[in-house]
């Protein structure tokens, strides 16, 4: 919330859809991993892309929508936002869910709002607040903990504590935990 501005006049409603996405994802790669590992990733993707085409064909029929103008410019943007965007997109993180653990593959999901945000600012001119810079910086926390706890727990006692800021996914966080538990050390 602290990125999106919410603030600052934030519409909540998309804020919400954004964080209900963001869970849906992570629920979608836990249950790709745990049941579908062993099915191809362009049969998965395909599946998923004629699933997600129908219920936004359904949307468009109910919902009015503004007038659709073809020319050259929205059939590429369609082409990149339904070939490159999406598909081949949702192939390599099937693949990758194939080949390694979902909590490793989350962290790079950390990307995806810093690329959006320095998208935005450097395509759209949308401003670079404090909060938008902080919110960046938390994001990009959640990476070099592992790193920072190897230094840090020879030089802690028994009973110290060790606050992490970052934005982890929360199996890191809960394997950050016991680790520190093991040595006495508590993390929040």
């Amino acid at each position: 919330a602290v990125l999106m501005d919410v603030h600052a006049g934030g519409d909540v409603t998309a804020i919400c859809i954004g964080l209900l996405s963001a869970v849906f994802w992570g629920l979608a790669s836990i249950f790709v991993k745990l049941k579908l590992s062993d099915v191809n990733p362009i049969s998965l993707t395909t599946w998923q892309m004629v699933c997600a085409s129908l219920s936004l064909l359904a949307y468009t029929a109910i919902v009015p929508q503004g007038e659709v103008i073809w020319n050259t410019e929205s059939v590429l943007c369609l082409i990149y936002n339904g070939v490159l965007a999406s598909a081949l997109a949702f192939f390599l993180w099937s693949w990758i869910l194939q080949h390694i653990e979902v909590s490793k593959a989350s962290v790079a999901v950390l990307a995806v709002p810093i690329v959006g945000v320095i998208g935005g600012i450097i395509c759209l001119d949308e401003p670079m607040t404090l909060h938008i810079l902080l919110g960046m910086l938390m994001i990009m926390a959640g990476a070099p903990v592992d790193s920072m706890l190897d230094q840090l727990l020879p030089l802690l006692d028994t009973g110290d504590i060790i606050i992490d800021g970052g934005n982890s996914y929360f199996g890191d966080t809960r394997r950050r935990y016991d680790r520190c538990r093991e040595d006495g050390i508590h993390f929040y």
